[in-house]
């Protein structure tokens, strides 16, 4: 049986799907950049993403927290909102309905 996976602050799937940049994806950067958006859907961005197709991943939760050792150190976000790494802290922020 696979259990939820605590992240951000609330309880996901292990196979929920993250978008994840490929420099956090390969160890090059942590993320700078943490999105829950309106529908649900999470981000892990470096600050210098490249999210064009060929650079951007889809992966499932479970891989994204064992890549992150610090994923216990992001910030709790609501859908609709995201944190930026300033220095040693995260800012929190609440998207903009385009």
């Amino acid at each position: 049986m696979n259990e939820e996976i605590s992240f951000i602050g609330h309880r996901f799937p292990p196979n929920k799907a993250v978008l994840i940049c490929d420099r956090v994806f390969a160890g090059e950067a942590e993320p700078e950049i943490v999105v829950h958006d309106f529908d649900g859907w999470l981000q892990c961005l470096s600050s210098h993403a490249d999210l064009s197709p060929d650079k951007a991943k889809t992966v499932a939760l479970s891989e994204l927290v064992n890549l992150l050792p610090t994923a216990d150190e992001l910030p709790i976000l609501n859908p609709g909102q995201y944190a930026v790494k300033c220095l040693h802290c995260w800012e929190v922020h609440k998207i903009e309905d385009a």
